[in-house]
């Protein structure tokens, strides 16, 4: 121990005891999973479809449409959590009205 270690003002050479901590040495999981042939089919079957999606060019009012039904539903369900029962037809014409640069007349 330093021999100032009772005044207050100088920590300046204070050592921790015990540092630097030595931890055993970490394994990484990595779980073995093993699957049913059907899930291995359903999930390349997925991954097809995955694939040729990339290829779809969605329109400017189609992605806004799918972005509008998205918000709306993330803001229907959080309003959910806190006790709010607004139905779902509301909160989705209340966001298009929102992305839309409406005001509610």
């Amino acid at each position: 121990m330093v021999s100032d270690y009772n005044n207050p003002t100088d920590y300046s050479k204070y050592v921790v005891p015990g540092y630097p901590v030595r931890h055993k040495k970490k394994v990484p999981f990595e779980p073995t999973l093993k699957l049913d042939r059907t899930y291995r089919a359903v999930m390349k079957e997925i991954r097809g479809i995955d694939s040729k999606s990339d290829d779809v060019v969605l329109s400017d009012i189609d992605y806004l449409e799918l972005v509008c039904d998205a918000y709306s539903s993330n803001v229907r369900w959080s309003i959910k959590l806190e006790g709010n029962d607004l139905p779902q037809a509301e909160v989705r014409r209340i966001t298009s009205m929102f992305t839309e640069g409406k005001k509610d007349t």
